[in-house]
């Protein structure tokens, strides 16, 4: 069976620090091309240099531009193509020391690895020269990757430390019949496999920690060197999991899905592991959540998440897990969501607490529904008007005596202000009062009678208990106080 993982190797290497000299151009600067253009349109040196003492005479600039003038020079006689493109294309030739790139040689393979900027960038056979200068093969190997702008001059490597050191990647492995293949970019290289052994970071593993099952074989992609680091991760306190009891398998609870941990044994103590994601759907939401609600694990995980599995799973499960998560916090969220499961037909064994939650967010017209399951979480004096809504066959037997009690007293509150109202209209004090002179008691008198009587539109019938009571603690005030005194002024007055 052939199998390809990855692995992090320790491969011993001997290290070589590079120094890559080539030559390029960069945009020529106003001082350059300005000797150039003298250079040439005067016919020497002398002409030259005559015409920059006239320019600079004894200034700071004098010697500069005489040595920039002797390297233009030079640049000319050795290249005249260079120096006419320094004239057309305002580009200076430049010298630069690249030491951005790393050989090493790995003699577990008999290769040489280039990088650049710790990046392996290409793979040579054999083992380079320590002066390169001399070697063709370095050369060339240098002269491909220069750009189409850069000329390669030189090439020098240095051995960084005789002895080997250990080169520590992940790499691609492929494991077939104990022969083992290692890829370098894109090439493989063939290995023992007691060499791969060697260079494994290699470790005694602990599979004590791990209940579920050890598959028989490792098709597929996606397989790497199982190390005990990779299991503190998958048992980790950070991390929920949970023994699917179906297919023995570990399963890594995540927001968006479970993280499938497959485990494999390729030799005595060579194991490999996958990790294979799987959307949430009804089956594996529901063993998510029963997991999570028997380990009490519960009310760690995040609403959205929960919200999201509550939501392909059975209502009774639901159900449960809204009545654990809202007796220890608080969630609008979660507690629509108990409203809805209500509104679906679970109605019964509701926490208290939890129902208590998903009242506060209930609009009036489904609170019926809450009361049917639990009528003591409602109080009569806070909440009548939705108790006297409901039918006696609804209320609670308390709720019922409130409600007959409530009307009762609103019937005498009624009966006692249209008593009064009525006394006061029937003794025509109204009239009377226009023989009276005014004084604070009659203004008030004469205001309270056309408010309940002149003009008087309010329907006491309708009003609730609460605002009848108001009224008429309103209306006996005058019918104790004023109206008496205003009927003894008139009586006094009809005697004289």
């Amino acid at each position: 069976m052939k199998l390809r993982a990855q692995a992090t190797l320790n491969l011993p290497s001997q290290e070589y620090k590079t120094v890559l000299e080539y030559s390029t151009y960069e945009q020529a600067k106003w001082d350059q091309y300005f000797i150039a253009t003298l250079v040439n349109n005067t016919n020497s040196r002398d002409e030259a240099v005559t015409y920059l003492d006239n320019l600079t005479e004894n200034g700071s600039l004098n010697a500069y531009f005489k040595k920039l003038l002797d390297d233009v020079i030079m640049n000319k006689e050795k290249s005249p193509e260079v120096f006419q493109r320094l004239l057309e294309s305002s580009l200076y030739p430049v010298i630069n020391l690249d030491n951005s790139y790393r050989w090493f040689y790995l003699p577990i393979f008999d290769i040489s690895l280039l990088r650049r900027n710790k990046k392996d960038i290409a793979v040579f056979p054999d083992k380079l020269s320590d002066n390169s200068n001399k070697n063709i093969k370095d050369e060339q190997i240098f002269k491909n990757l220069l750009g189409k702008n850069e000329t390669f001059i030189s090439v020098k490597n240095s051995l960084v430390e005789d002895e080997l050191s250990e080169m520590n990647n992940l790499y691609e492995v492929e494991l077939q019949d104990h022969r083992v293949r290692v890829k370098l970019l894109n090439e493989w290289f063939s290995l023992s496999l007691a060499s791969f052994n060697q260079a494994l970071e290699s470790e005694v593993i602990d599979l004590d920690v791990f209940q579920g099952k050890v598959v028989n074989d490792a098709t597929g992609e996606g397989w790497k060197i199982l190390s005990n680091k990779d299991l503190e991760v998958f048992f980790s306190k950070k991390n929920f999991n949970f023994y699917d009891q179906d297919d023995e398998n570990l399963y890594l609870i995540q927001d968006n899905g479970l993280v499938l941990i497959e485990i494999y044994r390729y030799s005595e103590n060579l194991y490999l592991y996958r990790r294979t994601f799987k959307n949430y759907d009804s089956e594996n939401a529901t063993k998510t959540l029963s997991f999570l609600l028997n380990s009490k694990a519960i009310n760690e995980i995040k609403t959205k998440m929960i919200l999201s599995l509550l939501n392909l799973v059975d209502p009774t499960l639901a159900h449960k897990v809204i009545n654990e998560i809202l007796v220890n916090k608080d969630s609008k969220e979660l507690a629509e969501f108990g409203l809805k499961l209500i509104e679906s037909g679970l109605t019964s064994n509701w926490n208290q607490v939890v129902l208590k939650k998903i009242k506060t967010i209930t609009i009036p017209k489904k609170m019926q529904l809450i009361y049917e399951i639990d009528p003591s979480i409602f109080n009569f004096e806070n909440e009548s008007s939705l108790i006297l809504g409901l039918s006696d066959n609804t209320l609670s037997q308390k709720h019922c005596e409130d409600k007959k009690l409530y009307y009762d007293n609103h019937k005498k509150m009624l009966h006692g202000i249209n008593v009064m109202i009525g006394e006061i209209t029937a003794s025509g004090v109204r009239e009377e009062l226009k023989i009276l002179k005014s004084n604070e008691t009659v203004k008030r008198f004469k205001k309270f009678l056309n408010d309940i009587v002149g003009h008087n539109k309010k329907n006491y019938r309708e009003m609730d208990l609460k605002t009848l009571k108001k009224e008429y603690k309103a209306i006996h005030y005058f019918y104790s106080n004023d109206y008496p005194q205003v009927m003894e002024m008139i009586e006094n007055k009809n005697k004289k």
